[in-house]
Formats: structure tokens, C-alpha cells, sequence
């Protein structure tokens, strides 16, 4: 049973006892002073105790009045330990049964964020196809745009495209250029590509100035008026 506790760190239990003194110096004094040497021996054999726990040299005996103290102390944190302990094990346990709930409510708000997401590009998509042709870029800088259509194309679709693409890049671009050949398009500045075949799939030409005023577009397809 224990005997005795720590003022400094309340550890409760018996006290470790530590030997004073160095063998280097105990060797020292033997080799060169056997007298002096045996008194070290014997004044180290008296040993050290302290705490086993903080290394301090500050156990008293449990039966002291500040002994029953400390003791009461150390008994009043070990009860107020054990009554805690459940309520952390139910905290515990509560926790563990609902990550899987938890679990389900993450994946949810992923895949309805992800729907979302892929709505509204498809709603952009569809939008924007409600509101001109398809058609692919040729060529874009910050001063022109060359744009690629359907043969299969009308000239009032053509024009309506206009209106969308003067409405979309009306500040960003100066000229538009549309085409519905991606070979006329290559050729355009080739010498021996006869002009009649660039001039017939060159559908439609867009001057966009900083008034909007002065805007011009064009219907520049030679022989087709459809």
C-alpha cells in the first residue's frame, strides 16, 4: 500500500531513492586518497529520495494532516474522472453512429451541387443555340474574328446570326468575318484560288466601330440571296 504522495505533482506511491555522489569521483578518491575515498563511499550510500514521477525531492508521508489533504484531493479528481468517462463514451458512440448519416448528407449536397453545375451549362448551351446557329471560330484576336457555318445555312439565319454576335462582341472585336467553307476561309489570300469560290461561301462581313451608329453588316455572298 502506498505510504506517501508528492506535494508537487500528487503523485501517490512509494519514492524512488537515487544515489549521491559520482563513481568517477568515488574511483579518483580510492586511486589516489583511500581514506577520503571511503568517506565518499559512505556518504553516497545514503542515497536520494524523490518523486518518481517529477524527480522532486517532496514526498511526505500520507498519514500527515497536508498528506490526508492532498490524498482527499487526488481521490475527488479520480471520482469526478470516473463519472465523466461515460458521458465521453456516449459522446463517442454518438458520433460513430451518425458519420455514416453524415456520410449519406455529404454525397447528397455533392451530387445535387454537381446537378447544378451541369444544368446550368447545359441550360447556357441551349440558350445560346436558341439564339443564333452553330458555328465554330476560325480565328480570333483582339481585332477580328473569322467564324465558320453550315453550308446547309440560310441568309436570314445568317443575318440573325449577326445580330447575336454584334450584340455579343459589339466593343470587343472591330471586324467579323463569316464563312460557310473552312477551304475558302484557308484560301482566302491564295492567288490561284479562283475569287469566285471565296466570294461564294464569304456569307457575311461585320464592321463593328466604337459608335454603334456607324456599324456595318454586310451580306457579302455572290449568288446566293437565300
Amino acid at each position: 500500500m502506498a505510504t506517501k504522495i508528492c506535494t508537487a505533482c500528487l503523485y501517490v506511491g512509494d519514492e524512488k531513492e537515487e544515489s549521491k555522489g559520482s563513481i568517477w569521483i568515488t574511483i579518483i578518491l580510492l586511486f589516489f586518497f583511500i581514506i577520503p575515498g571511503i568517506i565518499y563511499i559512505i556518504w553516497s550510500l545514503g542515497g536520494k529520495k524523490m518523486c518518481p514521477k517529477c524527480d522532486k525531492d517532496a514526498m511526505i508521508p500520507i498519514g500527515t494532516a497536508r498528506g490526508k489533504e492532498l490524498l482527499a484531493q487526488v481521490q475527488k479528481y479520480e471520482a469526478a474522472e470516473k463519472e465523466a468517462q461515460p458521458n465521453k463514451l456516449n459522446d463517442s458512440a454518438l458520433l460513430t453512429s451518425l458519420m455514416p448519416r453524415l456520410e449519406i448528407v455529404g454525397v447528397i449536397v455533392l451530387v445535387v451541387i454537381a446537378f447544378i453545375v451541369v444544368m446550368g451549362l447545359f441550360i447556357g448551351r441551349e440558350t445560346e443555340t436558341d439564339k443564333t446557329i452553330p458555328y465554330t471560330t476560325l480565328r480570333s484576336n483582339p481585332v477580328s474574328m473569322d467564324i465558320l457555318v453550315s453550308e446547309k445555312v440560310s441568309k436570314e439565319q445568317v443575318m440573325a446570326l449577326t445580330n447575336y454576335l454584334k450584340k455579343e462582341y459589339e466593343g470587343r472585336r472591330m471586324i467579323i468575318n463569316i464563312f460557310d467553307s473552312e477551304e475558302a476561309w484557308r484560301n482566302r489570300s491564295n492567288e490561284n484560288y479562283p475569287q469566285k469560290e471565296i466570294f461564294k461561301h464569304w456569307l457575311g462581313a461585320m464592321n463593328l466601330r466604337e459608335n454603334p451608329d456607324q456599324n456595318t453588316i454586310l451580306w457579302v455572298a455572290e449568288g446566293r440571296d437565300h
